[in-house]
């Protein structure tokens, strides 16, 4: 069906309510008992159950199912409180648990078999076990989407499902990582993903163990690894995942120190401001960086704007009118308000005036107006003055020049008259990094800003050209539009086109 081979669809459509369900349950909700065999007994004697249960009125299936909660309050002292548990729900559950364990076991036998055997096989035998194949391949798909719209429906529900398959004696996350795992395609990229989002809730939504940061790790690899993998990324199952993992302590330490070569943020970052992606996949991505803003632990990562992530999200809720996307990314920036070198970016950025922007909509949603209106009163009231200019001084004189709202549009179109400050000295120390000889990797991102910020200022300036030849500067661009580095050879030919439009204006 639509929703067993597209897990994008999901995403789109649903994200975590009860329509999810509600649709698996008119399209794809039987199991198929006639392909598990009589050492699956207590499978046939609960089989009648399970369809009595499916042929229940949708709203009864959900009400039985809610009330699994109750399991997770077994150890609560008031037992006035304690919601009791639908038997019917718990032998649908488990039905499901069991079906799944022992289809997935049956179709790695059954691939192991016909693997080996098949080049010998006659077409009537190899018909019946393709046939059986289908089928049960069909049990483990339908076992996924009711377990996964289960979790869909009530998230609290994802630590329920490890306690039920105690029940039946099925280990539900090795059963997971088997077809995860499986290097042979019997399962395909469907199963795999709805596999691993529903391993990603059972972790931070467990109570039978308290998993940790090797847990966590396997299965950012595998969803790292198995994204990378695709010839069309599908970032809605890395987004989908990290929502969930990134709400755990753990998984959040994770994600941001056990990831090789700081992966996992840069690859968030970038999916946020991809105007291509569903606005579901960008709403994820902010709701994983509000995830990393709450922890104090990590607040340094928007101080130092690694990844341009406080460009990036400020660029994202700046241009974006989509409510649910400006909703939680106010909560993120309201987050970072602690920070007195992020409120520092949020003034440079100009952020009052966003703020103002988006108050001028008409959001049927009160919370986005409440945030908007904090953030707005915070800047104008608690900030300290900052000289954006001042800022470009200190960090032109130290040499270390790094992509930030300093080297934009916005700051050059505003500060451009003040860099005649001293006859241009940092037009000059701007001329003198382009020539300067690249001795390392990071001289060449230096060159890059560089040139880009003698442009803006040709740009800007009235005879900005005319300073540039002053200095010197369009003889050491024309050099480097001849160098090997791509994105240099850019930046430089960019600067000069710059100049050279703004000395035929003249």
């Amino acid at each position: 069906s639509k929703l067993s081979e597209n897990i994008l669809y999901r995403a789109n459509i649903f994200n975590y309510d009860i329509k999810y369900f509600e649709e698996i349950s008119k399209l794809h909700n039987r199991i198929d008992f006639s392909g598990f065999d009589s050492n699956h007994r207590s499978l046939f004697d609960n089989s009648n159950k399970f369809e009595a249960f499916c042929n229940l009125p949708i709203k009864d299936q959900l009400a039985n199912l809610f009330s699994l909660s109750g399991l997770l309050q077994e150890d609560s002292p008031d037992s006035e409180e304690r919601i009791v548990s639908s038997k019917e729900a718990k032998v649908f559950v488990q039905v499901i648990l069991d079906a799944l364990s022992a289809s997935v076991k049956s179709l790695e036998d059954t691939g192991k078999d016909m693997r080996a055997n098949r080049s010998g096989m006659d077409t009537q035998t190899r018909e019946v076990k393709d046939s059986f194949f289908s089928k049960i391949f069909s049990n483990v798909v339908t076992c996924l989407l009711l377990l996964d719209g289960i979790i869909m429906s009530n998230i609290d529900l994802a630590g329920v499902l490890e306690l039920l398959a105690d029940n039946v004696g099925v280990n539900l996350i090795d059963t997971l990582f088997t077809i995860l795992d499986d290097e042979t395609s019997i399962f395909n990229d469907s199963s795999k993903e709805v596999s691993s989002h529903i391993i990603s809730c059972c972790f931070v939504f467990s109570v039978k163990r308290e998993y940790g940061i090797n847990d966590f790790k396997r299965i950012l690899d595998w969803v790292f690894t198995y994204n990378s993998s695709k010839n069309k990324e599908k970032n809605s199952l890395l987004t989908s995942n990290l929502y969930i993992i990134l709400s755990n302590e753990k998984g959040l330490q994770c994600f941001l120190e056990g990831m090789s070569n700081n992966r996992g943020l840069q690859e968030l970052v970038t999916i946020m401001t991809r105007a291509d992606y569903s606005i579901n996949i960008v709403y994820e991505s902010i709701f994983c960086i509000w995830n990393i803003a709450n922890s104090q632990k990590y607040i340094q990562i928007f101080e130092d704007n690694r990844d341009n992530i406080m460009d990036k999200l400020v660029q994202v809720i700046k241009l974006n009118k989509v409510e649910k996307v400006i909703r939680i990314g106010a909560l993120c920036i309201k987050s970072l308000l602690s920070s007195e070198k992020c409120v520092e970016y949020l003034v440079d950025y100009h952020f009052a005036k966003t703020i103002h922007n988006l108050l001028s909509n008409k959001w049927s949603d009160e919370v986005i107006k409440e945030e908007l209106n904090y953030i707005l009163e915070y800047l104008e009231k608690n900030h300290k003055f900052v000289n954006s200019f001042e800022k470009y001084k200190t960090e032109i004189e130290s040499g270390n020049l790094k992509w930030g709202f300093l080297h934009t549009s916005d700051f050059w179109e505003d500060k451009f008259k003040e860099f005649e400050f001293e006859n241009f000295e940092y037009i000059r120390l701007l001329t003198q990094i382009v020539k300067a000889p690249i001795m390392k990797e990071t001289d060449i991102e230096k060159k890059c800003i560089a040139c880009f910020d003698l442009g803006e200022f040709a740009k800007y300036y009235p005879g900005g050209a005319g300073v540039l030849g002053h200095f010197g500067a369009k003889e050491t661009l024309l050099d480097l539009i001849q160098n090997e580095n791509l994105e240099l050879k850019n930046r430089a030919l960019v600067c000069l086109q710059k100049i050279m439009m703004r000395s035929s204006k003249k």
